[in-house]
């Protein structure tokens, strides 16, 4: 089945779990994503797989004050979840950083969708997703 797949990089998961970030939590994001809610793009304009930095809410709060994420996505192939980090932290994404995600979100692209579900539990990324459970 074609769709959307919603992943987490292995230190997120761990990020996630503890800072009590949900699966729904990041579902809720990646909707936000696909319906156009960017955050800030680190890639150029007319690329095709996207890097970006969103905003998440803290539980119980609101986006200005919750955590910062990095994604990875190809619209209606893939999203990663790939760093994350709270608002107050003072981190700063490099240039090398940003071509390691960009590289990384374009060798998965180019990927079937059985290759890159391979690749990704062999790195083991967590699937919490696909684009059907997404409402």
């Amino acid at each position: 089945m074609s769709g959307m797949s919603i992943w987490k990089e292995p230190a997120f998961t761990r990020f996630a779990q503890k800072n009590r970030i949900s699966d729904d939590d990041l579902i809720s994001c990646a909707q936000e994503i696909k319906n156009g809610l960017e955050g800030k793009n680190l890639t150029h304009p007319g690329d095709a797989v996207k890097v970006q930095i969103k905003r998440l809410a803290r539980s119980g709060g609101g986006k200005s004050g919750g955590y910062r994420v990095v994604v990875l996505y190809d619209p209606n192939e893939f999203l990663i979840f790939m760093l994350g980090y709270a608002r107050n932290e003072d981190v700063s994404i490099s240039k090398s950083e940003k071509e390691f995600y960009l590289s990384l979100a374009k060798d998965l692209a180019f990927q079937s969708n059985a290759e890159r579900n391979d690749v990704l539990r062999e790195l083991n990324y967590e699937e919490i997703a696909h684009v059907h459970t997404i409402h």
